[in-house]
């Protein structure tokens, strides 16, 4: 079996495909059962821009980067989610998502078990008002299974024809 999947350069990359995708999905849902669900109200919204240069072999390149911080009534953590916004100095997809939080809110929120537990500022992997998803950092699953089908025709072909 092994020598099947490692026979030729298209029985590799089929292999790699299948197997990649695979390992994905289950880390995505062990991901999944270690996140907390905390309802609360929203205080404060505004966004913070970092601004940072770096030189390359190609030149300066610009890491501008927008967060977007949503305080609580919980004052336990700042939530935030954030773009690479690179040459831009706003983020129109934060602006969006800020304008779809009023201050005075009801907010679920799910955040990471271990963030949560050991940092002040936490990362939002989902936000939800009422039943309105804001913002999900979930990965897109149609990806996930056109590469398993790309790989196992790809498999397929190198077992036919090779």
């Amino acid at each position: 079996m092994l020598r099947f999947l490692l026979k030729n350069k298209l029985s590799v990359l089929g292999s790699f495909l299948v197997i990649g995708s695979i390992i994905i999905i289950l880390y995505n849902y062990y991901k999944l059962q270690h996140l907390n669900l905390t309802i609360q109200t929203v205080q404060k919204v505004y966004t913070v821009k970092e601004k940072a240069e770096s030189e390359s072999k190609y030149g300066k390149t610009n890491l501008n980067i927008t967060y977007l911080y949503i305080e609580t009534s919980s004052n336990n953590h700042k939530l935030y989610i954030y773009e690479n916004t690179g040459n831009e100095l706003s983020s129109q997809y934060l602006e969006k998502v800020a304008s779809e939080i009023p201050v005075g809110s009801k907010i679920s929120v799910w955040v990471d078990e271990e963030e949560s537990k050991n940092y002040r500022d936490v990362e939002i992997q989902k936000l939800k008002i009422d039943d309105h998803t804001v913002i999900s950092n979930s990965v897109n699953y149609l990806y996930l299974i056109l590469s398993i089908i790309i790989g196992l025709l790809l498999l397929l072909i190198s077992k036919k024809y090779v």
